[in-house]
């Protein structure tokens, strides 16, 4: 499944890297409330025994989906990140965009990315969205890391969300926006990959261990669209200070010692 018909226009405003700041769709609310909950529970993927993957395929109904898309691709925050690697700048493979409230501050995924995110407010449709995924996982949020992929080349690489101020076990919720992608895991160490495609208006949870028992990624995929991921966090006020623990994004921060067991 591609991209709505109508994301055309925002797509065009994406790749020609001019996303500007738009006042707040009126008719985004009204649609929200509306939204039909029809095949929007959570089914369990798999569970081991401290870790699980949930996935509502159809968590917003496509005209709600449309006008989240709509909204949310034109926000000026989103913009490309750098990490220093090898004593060299390298552009990150996509936009991104954080949103938090309560004192959490830019995002730093760790000592090599340089500048960080700086911290944006939360919009009147990203309170929505974080009530909406609240009463779902039944967990509370305070963060939104917002991604966006241009087209298929943009992606994730094999990674974890295993930052130390999250503390040990924890719920990330995942909303996607726009074209399908295939969502990859593996636990660590291992080379065997479980895939599961994310559709417009899906909602994946990562639950309880999964952070430190497996990793995942975004592949590149030809031919794909406009794509927008949010993925929902909870800052533990008392580990503020572990921000930007881990040396490199993509390497361990030897939790136990600083989290204790």
């Amino acid at each position: 499944m591609g991209p709505p018909p109508r994301r055309a226009a925002a797509a065009a405003v994406i790749v020609a890297a001019a996303v500007v700041q738009v006042p707040r769709i009126a008719p985004l609310v009204d649609a929200l409330a509306r939204c039909q909950r029809r095949g929007s529970a959570l089914a369990t993927v798999f569970e081991s025994r401290a870790s699980a993957l949930a996935h509502a395929p159809r968590f917003y109904d496509r005209a709600t989906a449309d006008a989240m898309f709509d909204e949310i691709a034109q926000y000026a925050g989103l913009n490309f990140t750098s990490y220093l690697i090898e004593g060299a700048r390298v552009r990150s493979p996509r936009r991104m965009m954080w949103c938090a409230e309560g004192g959490v501050g830019e995002y730093r995924f760790s000592a090599n990315h340089v500048p960080g995110l700086r911290a944006h407010p939360f919009t009147p449709t990203l309170r929505r969205m974080r009530r909406d995924v609240e009463r779902a996982v039944g967990k509370s949020f305070n963060a939104v890391l917002i991604n966006l992929y241009a087209d298929g080349t943009e992606h994730a690489a094999w990674h974890s969300d295993d930052d130390p101020w999250l503390g040990r076990d924890f719920d990330v919720p995942s909303l996607s926006l726009g074209a399908a992608r295939p969502f990859r895991t593996r636990r660590r160490g291992d080379v065997n990959e479980t895939s599961v495609t994310l559709g417009h208006g899906s909602l994946l949870v990562m639950k309880g261990a999964f952070q430190r028992d497996y990793e995942h990624s975004l592949p590149r995929v030809t031919g794909a669209g406009v794509r927008i991921n949010l993925t929902w966090r909870y800052i533990t006020p008392a580990l503020r200070h572990l921000h930007n623990l881990k040396p490199r994004w993509d390497s361990d921060a030897s939790l136990p010692e600083r989290l204790g067991d």
